[in-house]
């Protein structure tokens, strides 16, 4: 029985919170469930985010071939507590 592979990007909206008193960051995710990834600044999560995505899809069942992350969002200004992110998972799923 042959089996088709194909490989999709899935776009993956994080958005990241900023605890007031200590000014930890913490990037959630509501289209990938269960990613909570904390930091001190965004040169931290832009280290971590990469490899908790390829995690939780890895443990999900899927081979991913690749993740990167657009931390270049410009479209809410600094001052917000909030930002949102953008990542890219390239997954290949066997059908």
């Amino acid at each position: 029985m042959a089996t088709e592979r194909d490989i999709v990007t899935r776009l993956i909206k994080i958005r990241v919170v900023q605890h007031r008193s200590s000014d930890l960051l913490v990037a959630l995710s509501d289209d990938l469930k269960g990613l909570m990834v904390p930091g001190r600044n965004d040169e931290e999560l832009e280290q971590k985010i990469p490899s908790a995505v390829r995690e939780i899809l890895e443990a999900q069942g899927f081979k991913v071939v690749s993740v990167t992350a657009d931390f270049e969002d410009d479209r809410l200004p600094d001052t917000f507590m909030a930002r949102e992110l953008v990542a890219s998972a390239k997954v290949e799923a066997v059908h």
